[in-house]
């Protein structure tokens, strides 16, 4: 009886450090400029690969002969061991202050509206209150769009058109690291742009007129 409780509680774990793994690398990714399939396909190949090889070693703990099931779960683990790997050590590993700058266009600001997860019953989960993300899409030079989230007052601050410093840096397994503390934003409201831009037209449309008349 103690035996099965600790495969459970051993299979457990293994499906919340699968989770964990998995959740860092989505989370990381966001900050990455990589084409997110080069990572997860390598690890797959890698995970299905060893499985061969190893997939007896699972035994033990899945409690079954089935080859199916502990092929399953070496490749499962393996491949989020290994994206997580990837992701977190190519983020933190990597040399945090040789930063570089790009300028970038944004094309478009926006929100989506989220949910938070709410739990019913003990095995039972279901949506919970709502809450809004804010981001910005940026083009980027020879690399297409990119997504990065923005807080709520640079929601209202930036539009369409509007530049910003990306800092960049090298990540430790040579992925290009968005380095979100360190962007430059525009300081001034859409409004006070607006107004700016505006007082610099009509007073060179004066000069003209004065200049002419």
């Amino acid at each position: 009886m103690a035996n099965k409780v600790l495969k459970a509680l051993g299979l457990g774990c293994l499906g919340a450090l699968i989770i964990a793994c998995l959740g860092f690398s989505y989370v990381i990714y966001q900050d990455t400029l990589i084409h997110w399939w080069r990572p997860v396909v390598l690890s797959l190949v890698i995970a299905i690969g060893s499985g061969k090889f190893l997939w007896k070693s699972w035994r033990r703990l899945t409690d079954t002969e089935a080859i199916w099931v502990n092929y399953g779960v070496h490749t499962a683990t393996v491949a989020a061991l290994l994206i997580g790997i990837f992701f977190i050590g190519n983020y933190f590993l990597g040399d945090q202050s040789c930063i570089t700058y790009q300028d970038v266009t944004i094309t478009r600001v926006y929100r989506e509206k989220h949910y938070h997860t709410k739990r019913i019953s003990r095995r039972v989960y279901g949506r919970g209150s709502s809450y809004w993300v804010y981001k910005a899409d940026v083009e980027l030079p020879g690399r297409g769009s990119k997504d990065i989230r923005i807080t709520e007052k640079r929601y209202d601050i930036l539009a369409k058109g509007d530049t910003l410093g990306l800092a960049v840096r090298r990540g430790f397994f040579g992925a290009t690291v968005i380095d979100t503390e360190n962007i430059k934003y525009p300081t001034k409201s859409r409004k006070s742009r607006e107004k700016s831009h505006g007082k610099r037209d009509y007073n060179r449309h004066n000069r003209i007129k004065g200049y002419n008349d």
